[in-house]
C-alpha cells in the first residue's frame, strides 16, 4: 500500500513540475499596467510610430521590418490647434501590394489617412471620436474655370475608443485598421505606437 502511496505522490509531483516548465513567459508589454489618459492635452503632438498590435489575446504582435505586412511603416500623427487643443489625429496604414515587377509595394489602406476627430475625453481613458477617411473629388472642368473639387468625408466609426499607456506605449483601442470587430475575437483589440 505505501508503494502505491509512493508512486501516486511522485506521478503528481512529475506532472506538476512539468506543467510549471510549460508555462508561458509573461508579455513584455500587455503584462504591464495599463495607464487610461487622464487628459487628452497630456499626449504630445508629433509622430508615434507603430509598435504592434493586441488582437484581444493578452499577447502583443510585433511589427517586423522585412516581414511583407508593411505595417512597420504605420504610424500616426497628433495635430493640435494651438498647445494644448487637439484638432485631429492622423492614422497611416499601409498594405502589401506586389507590383507587376514582383517588388513589394506599400500604399495606404484606401490612399488616405484616417482621422479622429472632434475629439473628446468623456472619462479617464475614454475618448469620444469620429473616424473618417477624407479625400477630394475631383469634377470635370468647363471653358471658363479648371477642374473642381470637394472634399468628401467617409464615415468609418463614430463612438468612444480607449486610449492610454502601457509599457512606455500610446495604447489605442484598435477602430483604426480595417480588423473586423467581434468577428475575429470576442476580446478588444488594441494598437500601440511609439512617440518619435
Amino acid at each position: 500500500m505505501k508503494k502505491y502511496l509512493f508512486l501516486i505522490a511522485s506521478i503528481a509531483t512529475v506532472v506538476a513540475c512539468s506543467n510549471s516548465d510549460n508555462s508561458e513567459p509573461e508579455d513584455p508589454i500587455s503584462s504591464k499596467v495599463y495607464t487610461p489618459l487622464k487628459s487628452i492635452e497630456d499626449l504630445p503632438e508629433g509622430k508615434y510610430q507603430y509598435i504592434g498590435n493586441d488582437l484581444g489575446s493578452g499577447k502583443v504582435g510585433i511589427a517586423k521590418k522585412a516581414s511583407g505586412t508593411c505595417k512597420e511603416r504605420d504610424y500616426i500623427l497628433i495635430y493640435k490647434k494651438t498647445s494644448q487643443k487637439i484638432d485631429s489625429i492622423l492614422y497611416y496604414s499601409h498594405t502589401p501590394v506586389i507590383s507587376q515587377f514582383n517588388d513589394l509595394e506599400c500604399p495606404l489602406v484606401s490612399n488616405v489617412p484616417r482621422v479622429l476627430r472632434m475629439n473628446n475625453l468623456l472619462a479617464a481613458g475614454i475618448l469620444k471620436t469620429n473616424i473618417t477617411e477624407d479625400f477630394y473629388e475631383f469634377f470635370g472642368a468647363d471653358e471658363n474655370s479648371g477642374s473642381t473639387r470637394e472634399l468628401r468625408r467617409k464615415g468609418i466609426y463614430s463612438g468612444n475608443i480607449e486610449i492610454g499607456e502601457q509599457a512606455g506605449y500610446l495604447r489605442i483601442e484598435d477602430r483604426l485598421s480595417n480588423f473586423k470587430y467581434g468577428t475575429q475575437t470576442a476580446s478588444k483589440p488594441y494598437l500601440y505606437f511609439k512617440k518619435m
